[in-house]
Protein backbone atom coordinates (compact mmCIF):
# COMPACT_ATOMS: atom_id res chain seq x y z
CA UNK A 1 0.00 0.00 0.00
CA UNK A 2 1.25 3.49 -0.91
CA UNK A 3 0.90 6.39 1.48
CA UNK A 4 -0.73 9.24 -0.37
CA UNK A 5 0.01 12.10 2.02
CA UNK A 6 3.25 13.87 1.22
CA UNK A 7 3.06 16.18 4.19
CA UNK A 8 5.92 15.23 6.50
CA UNK A 9 6.04 16.83 9.91
CA UNK A 10 7.99 20.07 9.36
CA UNK A 11 10.82 19.25 11.76
CA UNK A 12 11.21 15.74 10.34
CA UNK A 13 11.38 17.11 6.79
CA UNK A 14 14.07 19.60 7.81
CA UNK A 15 16.05 16.75 9.30
CA UNK A 16 15.53 14.60 6.18
CA UNK A 17 16.77 17.41 3.92
CA UNK A 18 19.74 18.01 6.22
CA UNK A 19 20.57 14.30 6.00
CA UNK A 20 20.33 14.43 2.19
CA UNK A 21 22.55 17.50 1.97
CA UNK A 22 25.14 15.92 4.24
CA UNK A 23 25.97 13.45 1.45
CA UNK A 24 26.78 16.30 -0.96
CA UNK A 25 25.46 14.27 -3.90
CA UNK A 26 23.01 16.63 -5.59
CA UNK A 27 24.16 18.05 -8.95
CA UNK A 28 27.29 15.88 -9.05
CA UNK A 29 28.56 14.16 -12.23
CA UNK A 30 27.63 10.54 -13.04
CA UNK A 31 29.54 7.84 -11.17
CA UNK A 32 30.10 4.39 -12.58
CA UNK A 33 29.21 2.65 -9.32
CA UNK A 34 25.71 4.13 -9.25
CA UNK A 35 25.29 3.56 -12.99
CA UNK A 36 26.19 -0.11 -12.51
CA UNK A 37 23.59 -0.54 -9.76
CA UNK A 38 20.87 1.07 -11.91
CA UNK A 39 21.83 -1.09 -14.91
CA UNK A 40 21.70 -4.23 -12.77
CA UNK A 41 18.24 -3.22 -11.47
CA UNK A 42 17.05 -2.77 -15.06
CA UNK A 43 18.41 -6.21 -15.98
CA UNK A 44 17.00 -8.03 -12.95
CA UNK A 45 13.56 -6.44 -13.18
CA UNK A 46 13.46 -6.70 -16.98
CA UNK A 47 12.54 -3.01 -17.09
CA UNK A 48 13.91 -0.69 -19.82
CA UNK A 49 14.11 2.31 -17.50
CA UNK A 50 16.00 2.41 -14.20
CA UNK A 51 17.09 5.38 -12.08
CA UNK A 52 18.77 6.27 -8.83
CA UNK A 53 17.23 9.53 -7.65
CA UNK A 54 17.34 11.93 -4.71
CA UNK A 55 14.46 14.10 -3.59
CA UNK A 56 14.91 17.56 -2.08
CA UNK A 57 12.27 20.19 -1.30
CA UNK A 58 11.66 21.22 -4.94
CA UNK A 59 12.65 18.42 -7.30
CA UNK A 60 13.53 14.80 -7.92
CA UNK A 61 17.14 14.76 -9.15
CA UNK A 62 18.53 11.82 -11.16
CA UNK A 63 22.00 10.57 -10.24
CA UNK A 64 22.02 7.40 -12.41
CA UNK A 65 19.95 7.06 -15.61
CA UNK A 66 19.35 3.90 -17.67
CA UNK A 67 17.10 4.07 -20.75
CA UNK A 68 16.27 7.78 -20.59
CA UNK A 69 18.46 10.87 -20.17
CA UNK A 70 16.92 13.28 -17.70
CA UNK A 71 18.40 15.56 -15.02
CA UNK A 72 15.41 16.31 -12.80
CA UNK A 73 11.66 16.72 -12.68
CA UNK A 74 9.57 19.07 -10.51
CA UNK A 75 8.45 17.52 -7.27
CA UNK A 76 4.78 17.70 -8.25
CA UNK A 77 5.42 15.37 -11.22
CA UNK A 78 7.32 12.80 -9.17
CA UNK A 79 6.10 9.27 -8.46
CA UNK A 80 8.84 8.79 -5.89
CA UNK A 81 7.66 11.69 -3.74
CA UNK A 82 4.94 9.32 -2.65
CA UNK A 83 7.03 6.20 -2.29
CA UNK A 84 9.65 7.80 0.01
CA UNK A 85 6.87 8.03 2.57
CA UNK A 86 7.25 4.25 2.83
CA UNK A 87 10.11 2.28 4.32
CA UNK A 88 9.45 -0.71 2.07
CA UNK A 89 9.44 -1.55 -1.61
CA UNK A 90 6.52 -0.10 -3.62
CA UNK A 91 5.33 -1.92 -6.75
CA UNK A 92 2.68 -0.50 -9.10
CA UNK A 93 1.84 -3.14 -11.79
CA UNK A 94 -0.30 -0.74 -13.87
CA UNK A 95 -0.12 2.98 -13.14
CA UNK A 96 -3.11 3.68 -15.39
CA UNK A 97 -5.25 1.85 -12.87
CA UNK A 98 -3.68 3.42 -9.76
CA UNK A 99 -5.58 6.35 -8.30
CA UNK A 100 -2.36 8.18 -7.31
CA UNK A 101 -0.71 7.99 -10.72
CA UNK A 102 -3.40 7.51 -13.35
CA UNK A 103 -3.69 11.24 -14.10
CA UNK A 104 0.07 11.81 -14.35
CA UNK A 105 1.39 13.14 -17.67
CA UNK A 106 3.87 10.31 -18.06
CA UNK A 107 0.99 7.86 -17.74
CA UNK A 108 -1.62 9.60 -19.89
CA UNK A 109 0.80 11.06 -22.43
CA UNK A 110 2.94 9.58 -25.18
CA UNK A 111 5.41 8.18 -22.70
CA UNK A 112 2.73 5.79 -21.51
CA UNK A 113 4.28 4.47 -18.30
CA UNK A 114 2.47 1.50 -16.84
CA UNK A 115 4.76 -0.50 -14.56
CA UNK A 116 6.59 1.22 -11.68
CA UNK A 117 8.61 -0.15 -8.75
CA UNK A 118 10.60 1.84 -6.22
CA UNK A 119 12.82 0.92 -3.25
CA UNK A 120 13.69 3.78 -0.84
CA UNK A 121 17.29 4.74 -0.05
CA UNK A 122 17.29 4.84 3.74
CA UNK A 123 20.29 6.28 5.57
CA UNK A 124 21.55 4.89 8.93
CA UNK A 125 19.44 7.46 10.82
CA UNK A 126 16.30 6.21 9.09
CA UNK A 127 15.80 9.15 6.73
CA UNK A 128 14.48 8.25 3.26
CA UNK A 129 16.52 10.50 0.99
CA UNK A 130 15.99 8.93 -2.43
CA UNK A 131 14.96 5.87 -4.45
CA UNK A 132 16.13 3.13 -6.76
CA UNK A 133 13.24 2.86 -9.24
CA UNK A 134 12.38 1.03 -12.47
CA UNK A 135 9.72 1.74 -15.12
CA UNK A 136 8.18 -0.05 -18.08
CA UNK A 137 5.58 0.84 -20.67
CA UNK A 138 4.00 -2.59 -20.24
CA UNK A 139 1.97 -3.61 -17.19
CA UNK A 140 3.61 -6.37 -15.13
CA UNK A 141 4.60 -7.46 -11.65
CA UNK A 142 7.83 -8.56 -9.94
CA UNK A 143 8.60 -11.98 -8.60
CA UNK A 144 9.60 -12.34 -4.98
CA UNK A 145 13.21 -12.78 -6.11
CA UNK A 146 13.09 -9.59 -8.16
CA UNK A 147 11.53 -7.70 -5.28
CA UNK A 148 14.25 -8.92 -2.94
CA UNK A 149 16.97 -8.08 -5.47
CA UNK A 150 15.64 -4.54 -6.01
CA UNK A 151 15.53 -3.93 -2.25
CA UNK A 152 19.05 -5.32 -1.91
CA UNK A 153 20.33 -3.12 -4.72
CA UNK A 154 18.78 -0.07 -3.03
CA UNK A 155 20.73 -1.02 0.08
CA UNK A 156 23.88 -1.29 -2.04
CA UNK A 157 23.27 2.15 -3.49
CA UNK A 158 22.88 3.54 0.02
CA UNK A 159 26.02 1.71 1.18
CA UNK A 160 27.97 3.19 -1.70
CA UNK A 161 26.61 6.63 -0.84
CA UNK A 162 27.78 6.12 2.74
CA UNK A 163 31.22 5.00 1.56
CA UNK A 164 31.35 7.99 -0.74
CA UNK A 165 30.51 10.30 2.16
CA UNK A 166 32.99 8.62 4.49
CA UNK A 167 35.71 8.78 1.85
CA UNK A 168 35.08 12.46 1.33
CA UNK A 169 35.06 13.12 5.06
CA UNK A 170 38.26 11.12 5.37
CA UNK A 171 39.84 13.12 2.54
CA UNK A 172 38.74 16.34 4.18
CA UNK A 173 40.02 15.13 7.52
CA UNK A 174 43.31 14.14 5.90
CA UNK A 175 43.57 17.54 4.24
CA UNK A 176 42.89 19.26 7.55
CA UNK A 177 45.46 16.99 9.15
CA UNK A 178 47.97 17.95 6.46
CA UNK A 179 47.25 21.62 7.01
CA UNK A 180 47.60 21.26 10.75
CA UNK A 181 50.78 19.26 10.23
CA UNK A 182 52.15 22.00 7.98
CA UNK A 183 51.18 24.62 10.53
CA UNK A 184 52.55 22.45 13.33
CA UNK A 185 55.91 21.98 11.64
CA UNK A 186 56.10 25.59 10.46
CA UNK A 187 56.02 26.87 14.00
CA UNK A 188 59.23 28.20 15.49
CA UNK A 189 58.17 26.75 18.83
CA UNK A 190 58.53 23.13 19.90
CA UNK A 191 55.18 21.31 20.12
CA UNK A 192 54.97 17.77 21.45
CA UNK A 193 52.78 15.05 22.86
CA UNK A 194 54.19 12.75 25.53
CA UNK A 195 52.83 9.86 27.58
CA UNK A 196 52.21 10.05 31.31
CA UNK A 197 55.90 9.28 31.97
CA UNK A 198 56.96 12.20 29.75
CA UNK A 199 58.23 9.94 26.95
CA UNK A 200 57.85 11.79 23.66
CA UNK A 201 55.28 10.29 21.27
CA UNK A 202 55.13 13.11 18.74
CA UNK A 203 57.23 16.24 18.25
CA UNK A 204 57.43 18.82 15.48
CA UNK A 205 60.36 19.84 13.30
CA UNK A 206 61.17 22.87 15.46
CA UNK A 207 63.10 20.54 17.78
CA UNK A 208 65.77 20.46 15.07
CA UNK A 209 66.11 24.21 14.66
CA UNK A 210 65.90 24.90 18.39
CA UNK A 211 67.81 22.01 19.93
CA UNK A 212 69.51 20.32 16.99
CA UNK A 213 67.78 16.93 17.43
CA UNK A 214 65.88 15.13 14.68
CA UNK A 215 62.25 14.41 15.65
CA UNK A 216 62.77 10.65 15.23
CA UNK A 217 65.68 10.75 17.69
CA UNK A 218 63.56 12.49 20.31
CA UNK A 219 60.57 10.13 20.02
CA UNK A 220 60.53 7.51 22.76
CA UNK A 221 62.87 9.42 25.05
CA UNK A 222 61.91 11.20 28.23
CA UNK A 223 61.74 14.97 28.17
CA UNK A 224 63.85 15.03 31.31
CA UNK A 225 66.74 13.45 29.39
CA UNK A 226 67.28 16.86 27.81
CA UNK A 227 66.96 18.94 30.98
CA UNK A 228 70.17 19.95 32.76
CA UNK A 229 70.59 17.63 35.74
CA UNK A 230 67.49 15.60 34.70
CA UNK A 231 65.94 17.37 37.68
CA UNK A 232 62.25 16.49 37.56
CA UNK A 233 61.91 16.72 41.34
CA UNK A 234 62.47 20.48 41.17
CA UNK A 235 59.19 20.84 39.29
CA UNK A 236 57.28 17.99 40.95
CA UNK A 237 54.94 20.16 43.09
CA UNK A 238 53.99 22.31 40.08
CA UNK A 239 53.36 19.22 37.93
CA UNK A 240 51.33 17.48 40.64
CA UNK A 241 49.11 20.53 41.14
CA UNK A 242 48.52 20.83 37.39
CA UNK A 243 47.47 17.18 37.15
CA UNK A 244 45.17 17.56 40.15
CA UNK A 245 43.53 20.75 38.87
CA UNK A 246 43.57 19.70 35.20
CA UNK A 247 45.03 23.09 34.27
CA UNK A 248 47.96 24.18 32.15
CA UNK A 249 51.11 25.56 33.74
CA UNK A 250 54.34 27.27 32.73
CA UNK A 251 57.92 26.49 33.63
CA UNK A 252 61.39 27.26 32.32
CA UNK A 253 64.12 24.66 31.96
CA UNK A 254 67.78 24.74 31.07
CA UNK A 255 67.92 22.33 28.14
CA UNK A 256 70.95 20.70 26.54
CA UNK A 257 71.18 20.97 22.76
CA UNK A 258 72.73 18.33 20.51
CA UNK A 259 76.05 20.22 20.45
CA UNK A 260 76.11 20.63 24.23
CA UNK A 261 74.92 24.23 24.37
CA UNK A 262 72.59 25.18 27.22
CA UNK A 263 69.38 26.89 26.13
CA UNK A 264 66.54 28.29 28.20
CA UNK A 265 63.18 26.87 27.08
CA UNK A 266 59.91 28.31 28.39
CA UNK A 267 57.24 25.57 28.45
CA UNK A 268 53.46 25.70 28.57
CA UNK A 269 52.12 22.24 29.37
CA UNK A 270 48.93 20.41 30.27
CA UNK A 271 48.16 16.84 31.28
CA UNK A 272 44.94 15.54 29.71
CA UNK A 273 43.59 12.01 29.29
CA UNK A 274 46.90 10.41 30.21
CA UNK A 275 48.94 12.56 27.80
CA UNK A 276 51.19 15.57 28.13
CA UNK A 277 50.62 18.36 25.62
CA UNK A 278 53.41 20.91 25.68
CA UNK A 279 54.79 23.86 23.72
CA UNK A 280 58.31 25.14 24.25
CA UNK A 281 59.72 28.53 23.22
CA UNK A 282 63.43 29.33 23.06
CA UNK A 283 63.91 32.22 25.51
CA UNK A 284 67.71 32.04 25.67
CA UNK A 285 68.20 35.43 24.03
CA UNK A 286 65.55 37.05 26.23
CA UNK A 287 67.09 35.38 29.29
CA UNK A 288 70.49 36.82 28.43
CA UNK A 289 68.93 40.23 27.81
CA UNK A 290 67.18 40.14 31.17
CA UNK A 291 70.41 39.12 32.90
CA UNK A 292 72.39 41.83 31.13
CA UNK A 293 69.67 44.38 31.81
CA UNK A 294 69.70 43.53 35.50
CA UNK A 295 73.46 43.88 35.61
CA UNK A 296 73.42 47.14 33.67
CA UNK A 297 70.55 48.40 35.80
CA UNK A 298 72.50 47.58 38.94
CA UNK A 299 75.55 49.43 37.63
CA UNK A 300 73.52 52.37 36.34
CA UNK A 301 71.58 52.66 39.58
CA UNK A 302 74.78 52.97 41.62
CA UNK A 303 76.86 55.42 39.59
CA UNK A 304 76.82 59.10 40.56
CA UNK A 305 76.00 60.36 37.09
CA UNK A 306 72.40 60.41 35.95
CA UNK A 307 71.34 57.87 33.32
CA UNK A 308 68.22 58.29 31.17
CA UNK A 309 66.98 55.66 28.67
CA UNK A 310 64.39 56.65 26.06
CA UNK A 311 62.64 54.64 23.34
CA UNK A 312 62.86 55.16 19.58
CA UNK A 313 60.34 58.03 19.85
CA UNK A 314 62.60 59.61 22.50
CA UNK A 315 60.09 59.01 25.27
CA UNK A 316 61.70 58.28 28.63
CA UNK A 317 61.35 54.68 29.83
CA UNK A 318 63.91 54.54 32.68
CA UNK A 319 66.05 56.78 34.89
CA UNK A 320 68.44 55.91 37.69
CA UNK A 321 68.47 57.24 41.25
CA UNK A 322 71.33 59.65 40.49
CA UNK A 323 69.18 61.43 37.89
CA UNK A 324 66.64 62.21 40.59
CA UNK A 325 69.40 63.30 42.97
CA UNK A 326 70.68 65.75 40.34
CA UNK A 327 67.43 67.10 38.88
CA UNK A 328 64.82 66.29 41.52
CA UNK A 329 62.72 64.45 38.91
CA UNK A 330 61.92 60.74 39.34
CA UNK A 331 60.70 58.20 36.79
CA UNK A 332 57.06 59.05 37.49
CA UNK A 333 57.77 62.66 36.48
CA UNK A 334 59.42 61.89 33.14
CA UNK A 335 58.10 58.47 32.02
CA UNK A 336 56.59 58.58 28.52
CA UNK A 337 57.69 62.21 28.00
CA UNK A 338 60.45 63.92 26.05
CA UNK A 339 63.18 64.77 28.55
CA UNK A 340 63.65 68.30 27.20
CA UNK A 341 59.98 69.12 27.85
CA UNK A 342 60.47 68.32 31.53
CA UNK A 343 63.90 69.81 32.20
CA UNK A 344 63.55 72.83 29.86
CA UNK A 345 67.30 73.38 29.88
CA UNK A 346 68.90 76.36 28.15
CA UNK A 347 72.15 75.97 26.17
CA UNK A 348 75.05 78.32 26.77
CA UNK A 349 74.59 79.94 23.35
CA UNK A 350 72.62 79.66 20.09
CA UNK A 351 75.44 77.81 18.31
CA UNK A 352 75.35 75.01 20.90
CA UNK A 353 71.57 74.77 20.60
CA UNK A 354 71.75 74.66 16.80
CA UNK A 355 74.38 71.87 16.89
CA UNK A 356 72.19 69.86 19.29
CA UNK A 357 69.10 70.19 17.08
CA UNK A 358 71.06 69.15 13.98
CA UNK A 359 72.46 66.09 15.78
CA UNK A 360 68.98 65.05 16.98
CA UNK A 361 67.62 65.46 13.44
CA UNK A 362 70.37 63.22 12.03
CA UNK A 363 70.16 60.70 14.88
CA UNK A 364 73.84 61.08 15.82
CA UNK A 365 75.52 61.51 19.24
CA UNK A 366 75.89 64.97 20.76
CA UNK A 367 77.04 66.64 23.97
CA UNK A 368 75.75 69.91 25.37
CA UNK A 369 75.85 71.95 28.58
CA UNK A 370 72.47 73.19 29.84
CA UNK A 371 71.36 75.51 32.61
CA UNK A 372 68.06 74.66 34.27
CA UNK A 373 66.11 74.63 37.48
CA UNK A 374 65.66 71.43 39.48
CA UNK A 375 62.17 70.29 40.40
CA UNK A 376 62.67 72.17 43.67
CA UNK A 377 63.54 75.37 41.76
CA UNK A 378 67.29 75.37 42.41
CA UNK A 379 69.41 76.58 39.43
CA UNK A 380 72.04 74.10 38.24
CA UNK A 381 74.21 73.31 35.23
CA UNK A 382 74.30 69.85 33.68
CA UNK A 383 76.28 68.25 30.88
CA UNK A 384 74.16 65.96 28.66
CA UNK A 385 75.87 63.28 26.57
CA UNK A 386 73.34 61.63 24.23
CA UNK A 387 74.23 58.31 22.54
CA UNK A 388 71.66 56.78 20.14
CA UNK A 389 71.44 52.97 20.02
CA UNK A 390 70.85 51.66 16.50
CA UNK A 391 68.88 48.62 15.31
CA UNK A 392 70.26 46.27 12.65
CA UNK A 393 68.51 48.24 9.90
CA UNK A 394 70.13 51.49 10.99
CA UNK A 395 67.09 53.01 12.69
CA UNK A 396 67.47 54.57 16.13
CA UNK A 397 66.14 52.03 18.63
CA UNK A 398 66.92 53.80 21.92
CA UNK A 399 68.57 56.90 23.34
CA UNK A 400 70.90 56.74 26.32
CA UNK A 401 71.76 60.04 28.01
CA UNK A 402 74.42 60.53 30.66
CA UNK A 403 73.66 63.50 32.92
CA UNK A 404 76.57 65.09 34.85
CA UNK A 405 76.12 67.85 37.41
CA UNK A 406 78.67 70.54 36.36
CA UNK A 407 77.32 73.32 38.57
CA UNK A 408 80.54 73.60 40.63
CA UNK A 409 82.67 73.62 37.49
CA UNK A 410 80.56 76.37 35.95
CA UNK A 411 80.78 78.37 39.19
CA UNK A 412 84.56 77.96 39.23
CA UNK A 413 84.78 79.05 35.57
CA UNK A 414 82.62 82.04 36.38
CA UNK A 415 84.81 82.96 39.36
CA UNK A 416 87.93 82.69 37.21
CA UNK A 417 86.35 84.98 34.64
CA UNK A 418 85.59 87.55 37.34
CA UNK A 419 89.10 87.38 38.82
CA UNK A 420 90.65 87.54 35.35
CA UNK A 421 88.60 90.61 34.53
CA UNK A 422 89.52 92.26 37.87
CA UNK A 423 93.23 91.50 37.48
CA UNK A 424 93.24 92.75 33.89
CA UNK A 425 91.66 96.06 34.89
CA UNK A 426 93.89 96.56 38.02
CA UNK A 427 96.03 99.80 37.94
CA UNK A 428 99.00 97.84 39.28
CA UNK A 429 101.16 95.93 36.85
CA UNK A 430 100.71 92.16 37.20
CA UNK A 431 102.30 89.31 35.28
CA UNK A 432 102.36 85.53 35.77
CA UNK A 433 105.24 83.20 34.86
CA UNK A 434 105.43 79.42 34.68
CA UNK A 435 108.01 77.32 36.48
CA UNK A 436 110.60 77.95 33.80
CA UNK A 437 110.23 81.69 34.08
CA UNK A 438 108.22 82.08 30.86
CA UNK A 439 105.53 84.75 30.73
CA UNK A 440 102.03 83.24 30.53
CA UNK A 441 99.86 86.28 31.34
CA UNK A 442 100.04 89.97 32.20
CA UNK A 443 97.47 92.70 32.61
CA UNK A 444 96.97 95.91 30.70
CA UNK A 445 98.69 98.00 33.37
CA UNK A 446 101.82 95.87 33.05
CA UNK A 447 101.80 96.31 29.27
CA UNK A 448 101.63 100.07 29.79
CA UNK A 449 104.47 100.07 32.30
CA UNK A 450 106.99 98.01 30.30
CA UNK A 451 105.91 98.92 26.80
CA UNK A 452 105.63 95.31 25.70
CA UNK A 453 102.36 93.54 24.92
CA UNK A 454 101.44 90.06 26.13
CA UNK A 455 101.84 88.87 22.55
CA UNK A 456 105.45 90.17 22.59
CA UNK A 457 106.46 88.31 25.72
CA UNK A 458 104.14 85.23 25.93
CA UNK A 459 106.13 82.01 26.44
CA UNK A 460 109.41 83.99 26.71
CA UNK A 461 111.73 84.36 29.71
CA UNK A 462 112.21 87.91 30.91
CA UNK A 463 115.96 87.61 31.54
CA UNK A 464 117.68 90.98 31.67
CA UNK A 465 115.35 92.45 29.08
CA UNK A 466 113.59 94.61 31.63
CA UNK A 467 116.66 95.48 33.83
CA UNK A 468 117.55 99.18 33.84
CA UNK A 469 120.92 100.80 34.76
CA UNK A 470 119.92 101.58 38.33
CA UNK A 471 118.42 98.14 39.04
CA UNK A 472 119.68 96.46 42.22
CA UNK A 473 120.76 93.09 40.75
CA UNK A 474 120.78 91.37 44.16
CA UNK A 475 117.17 92.30 44.72
CA UNK A 476 116.30 91.24 41.15
CA UNK A 477 117.87 87.79 41.60
CA UNK A 478 115.99 87.33 44.86
CA UNK A 479 112.77 88.20 43.06
CA UNK A 480 113.52 85.74 40.28
CA UNK A 481 114.16 82.96 42.80
CA UNK A 482 110.95 83.77 44.55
Amino acid sequence: MIKADLQHPEETERQRLAALNSYDVLDTPPEKEFDAIARLASYICQAPLAFITFIDDKRQWFKAKIGYDIDFIPLENSFCRHTILNSHLVVVPDASKNELFCEADIVKGDFGVRFYASAPLIDPQGYRIGTLCVFDQQPKDLTDEQRDALTTLAGEAMSHLLLRKQKKELEQSLEVHKQYSTLFNSSAEIHLIADENARVEFINDAVTSVLGYKPERAIGRSLWDYVVGHNREKYAPLIAESIRAQTSFELETETVTRNGEIKHISWTARFLNGKWYASGRDTTYQHHLVTETRELSLVASRIKNGVVISNASDEVVWVNAAFKDITGYGLDDVSGRFLGDVLQGKPADHAAERNMLEAREKGIPYEIDLSLNTKQGQPIWISVNNSPIYAEDGRVEKHIRIIIDITKRKQAEHNVEILSFAARKSPSGIFIRDGEGRIVWMNEAMEGIIGYSLADLKDKTVGTLLIGEETNLAVFESAVQA
